[in-house]
């Protein structure tokens, strides 16, 4: 909305300094032309709107939906995973290694944890019921290293 803004006014600034600086004989056909050109800039966003599928963009590069979805699961699955190992550390005392796969809904977004995969050198008390209050995932399964 900003750019549209911005990109108006500096259309409307434009369009002022060459009518202000207009030959006399050429003065309405310069204001037929700056006419138009206001009406353009402020209806093209309306039309591109209307007839095309905006894309998303990531880094200024353009991606497919399904692509941003996958991007956002892995990135999702990566920060549970170290979340899951730091809170490991933290509450228990114990180094870990945590894989993590994430419960999708119809439309593909993330409705939650599936399944905890946990590699660990011991089993503290309460390690499980932890991981499970924390998550909301009963599918846990622990591996000692």
């Amino acid at each position: 909305m900003r750019d549209y803004i911005v990109g108006l006014s500096m259309t409307a600034l434009i369009v002022s300094i060459l009518e202000v600086f207009a030959p006399k004989e050429y003065e309405k056909y310069v204001k037929l032309a700056a006419g138009v050109l206001m009406l353009s800039v402020m209806i093209f966003p309306v039309a591109k709107l209307g007839n095309f599928k905006l894309p998303s963009e990531i880094s200024g590069k353009v991606v497919e939906d399904g692509a941003l979805t996958d991007k956002v699961s892995a990135e999702m699955k990566k920060r549970v995973e170290q979340d899951i190992e730091t809170r490991l550390q933290e509450e228990f005392g114990i180094e870990s290694g945590a894989e993590v796969k994430l419960e999708l809904d119809e439309n593909g977004r993330i409705a939650g944890v599936e399944e905890i995969y946990v590699k660990v050198a011991e089993n503290p008390d309460k390690m499980q019921e932890r991981l499970e209050e924390v998550y909301g995932c009963t599918k846990i399964r622990i591996e000692f290293k």
